[in-house]
């Protein structure tokens, strides 16, 4: 039992003069990770500030970019509308044809244009006729099949629907036909009326 209180006193005595020890090594542990948390924050710092200066120095360098480019879309917009080239507009570039002369060609190309339209026109006319013919005489068919019973009545609704799409199509171009009819006579009459006006 001696032995045993002796060791433990000799335990206690240990650790109470190896503690100091300890604390104090943990003190230099401490104060080390400091000096490493100052060191990396120091670094983290410079690198921040390093970073901020690159992203100001990119900033500059694109807004001086864009700048340039905004210069030079001016320069290029104030060259467009000083150029008085050739364009589009009629009668600059004439040739050895005087003003009347150039005049009367445009009218009787515009005069083309339009015969060249009611051509058209009168060509659709035609394929409207024919594809009422057309759908006229299904219809009929389809009538006869019915009453003679030759096709069942979801056969017969096909159809219908076909033929139905096909009258729908049909009266689309046909309002198209007159749209163009009623532009064509307008442009007709203006260049009438301008014609008539040179004659004078």
């Amino acid at each position: 039992m001696k032995t045993i209180k002796l060791l433990f006193s000799v335990i206690f005595l240990l650790t109470l003069l190896g503690s100091p020890q300890i604390y104090a090594q943990g003190k230099g542990k401490e104060k080390k990770l400091e000096k490493s948390q100052q060191k990396k924050s120091e670094e983290v710092k410079q690198k921040g500030k390093e970073a901020k200066e690159k992203a100001e120095k990119e900033s500059n360098k694109i807004k001086k970019e864009h700048k340039q480019k905004g210069e030079k879309v001016e320069k290029e917009i104030k060259a467009k509308k000083e150029f008085k080239g050739d364009g589009n507009a009629y009668g600059r570039n004439k040739g050895d044809l005087s003003g009347k002369e150039f005049g009367k060609l445009r009218s009787q190309e515009a005069l083309e244009k339009i015969e060249e339209k009611q051509e058209n026109i009168n060509s659709s006319e035609k394929t409207l006729n024919e594809g009422r013919e057309r759908v006229k005489k299904a219809k009929e068919r389809l009538e006869k099949q019915k009453k003679a019973k030759e096709i069942t009545e979801e056969e017969a609704r096909k159809k219908e629907d076909k033929v139905g799409k096909a009258e729908k199509k049909l009266d689309e171009l046909e309002e198209k036909i007159k749209k163009q009819k009623e532009k064509t006579k307008k442009e007709k009459k203006v260049l009438k009326d301008i014609t008539v006006k040179d004659e004078d």
